[in-house]
């Protein structure tokens, strides 16, 4: 189970509460948002006073056990962000997201082999046109997830 935002059902998106109820909820990993601050949240307009640190979030995740899916909001960070995971032993396991492809190769050249994948707000590659295969006739398994060495 992917706990968006942590349980944001239970308590404030993207907080430690959220990320707390997601581990008593045995999520098996936690999306999160992470700023130009290093600070989680969505967006700079949504971001609390008491908005974590990724330091903070990636210290509790670990602790609990959690995989960790880290949508980054902007780019710049990406050195940053795979120095945090690797500080926390979550390389192994984590994926990182982006809607920036030069995010994406800088996540490439950093941490080859970190898991990466790309958000569809800015599909100049048009992969929102492609056509998908139908639902009834996929299953999916722990084969088809690269987070399966969880």
């Amino acid at each position: 189970m992917i706990a968006h935002r942590g349980a944001s059902v239970a308590a404030p998106p993207n907080s430690l509460a959220a990320f707390s109820a997601a581990a008593e909820a045995e999520a098996d990993l936690v999306e999160l948002d992470v700023l130009a601050s290093l600070r989680v949240g969505h967006s700079d307009g949504e971001l609390t006073a008491d908005a974590p640190t990724l330091d903070e979030s990636l210290a509790l995740l670990a602790e609990f056990g959690l995989g960790v899916h880290v949508d980054m909001k902007v780019q710049g960070i990406e050195r940053a962000v795979v120095a945090a995971l690797a500080r926390h032993g979550l390389l192994e396991r984590a994926l990182v997201s982006t809607t920036w492809t030069p995010s994406l190769r800088r996540l490439a050249h950093h941490a080859p082999d970190l898991p990466r994948a790309i958000g569809y707000p800015r599909d100049r590659l048009s992969v929102s046109s492609l056509s998908w295969p139908d639902r009834k006739s996929t299953r999916l398994n722990s084969s088809h997830i690269p987070l399966s060495r969880m």
